[in-house]
């Protein structure tokens, strides 16, 4: 390369030369799909125009080319092809010049540990996994979570955290199949409110998830309510909740989560104002804890705490609607943070979820 290039020079051909520099993650699937940046870098000889040295890159893993999803002078953003276990190297082509990665990929089967860099986490605020449970009122609750792939490629999915069991050995990792509706079942050993399900990045975007939850005693089955299943990065470094019920005539239950990370627990502080003022009313400092499952490490779990009853934890205040902001109270380990409050009507049993806007 490097004499085609001393070559391209004297002639006056503009030219360049691409080398890798990074692969993340460096394994992924057997099934492919998965989403890999490459870092790359150009250096560029006599005048050549940076447009065509980069817009049409070519990735092969091992023999099999990638789909290129972005690319510029810096960095290419692919989805790995399908590949039989075992490292492969990460061959580059641009404009013509060919740079294979120092570091290669492994691609993983059934019988090896995922990456948690493949997947995007969604976060199940709250469920009742297993069998229905008695709560306030005569009330039984049960729930039910959904997943639905309008894509075309199957994405592989897990419920909680991202390992293999005996159930799926040789089978594979879960998966939703392309036009699948598929009902995961919660790990019901797991006492953590804060569940995860973790999708496939390649293909999270074609998966839709849907949680209800009802109070089955009563007999209008159309009690229930949809709750909302944010994704872990769409998490703000502060967030509010507007026109929350603090009454007697319902339960009002505040619920925050953090993605604290690898840190054992985030502290976070809860400001309640009036819907038309700034004066902060009542404020309360909240520990988010991430308990770990299995020796797993905090990342894989969401950081969650709760107020159970607004008008218990804050007994001054009057009977109202409030504006509620929750925000990290350590700058220095500051986390982002999704707040959640859930009203129970204590005649009805309706639940209403109301989410930061």
């Amino acid at each position: 390369m490097r004499l085609a290039l001393i070559l391209a020079f004297a002639l006056g051909i503009s030219a360049a030369e691409v080398e890798v520099v990074r692969v993340h993650p460096p394994g992924g699937s057997v099934g492919g799909y998965d989403l890999v940046e490459i870092d790359v870098a150009l250096d560029y000889v006599d005048r050549c125009d940076p447009a065509p040295c980069y817009t049409q890159p070519t990735v092969l893993f091992g023999d099999t080319p990638a789909r290129v999803l972005s690319a510029d002078r810096n960095r290419i953003v692919v989805l790995t092809p399908p590949h039989a276990p075992g490292q492969v190297p990460v061959r580059v082509s641009v404009a013509g010049y060919d740079a294979t990665a120092t570091q290669t990929y492994l691609y993983i089967d059934a019988t090896g540990v995922p990456s948690i860099d493949n997947f995007d986490r969604v976060l199940v605020p709250v469920a009742v996994p297993g069998a229905p449970l008695p709560g306030a009122y005569g009330s039984v609750w049960t729930s039910e979570l959904w997943a639905t792939n309008t894509g075309d490629h199957r994405v592989e999915l897990f419920a909680d955290v991202p390992r293999c069991t005996s159930n799926c050995a040789g089978k594979g990792f879960p998966a939703i199949e392309p036009g699948q509706s598929l009902k995961i079942e919660l790990p019901r050993d797991n006492m953590n409110a804060a569940y995860l399900v973790w999708l496939q990045k390649g293909g999270a975007n074609d998966v839709t998830l849907s949680l209800r939850i009802r109070d089955i005693s009563r007999l209008d089955d159309n009690h229930g309510t949809e709750i909302p299943l944010p994704r872990m990065h769409e998490f703000e470094e502060h967030a509010a909740l507007v026109n929350v019920p603090i009454e007697s005539r319902a339960r009002t239950a505040l619920r925050v989560y953090a993605d604290g990370g690898n840190l054992r627990s985030v502290l976070v502080r809860v400001e309640v104002t009036s819907l038309t003022g700034p004066e902060v009313l009542a404020s309360r400092l909240l520990e988010l804890r991430a308990p770990l499952q299995d020796g797993l490490p905090g990342q894989f779990q969401a950081h969650y705490n709760m107020l159970g009853d607004l008008r218990t934890e804050l007994p001054n205040l009057p009977e109202g609607s409030y504006r509620i902001t929750v925000r990290p109270a350590q700058p220095a380990l500051a986390r982002k943070v999704f707040p959640l409050a859930s009203v129970t009507n204590n005649r009805t049993q309706l639940v209403t979820a109301i989410a930061p806007q």
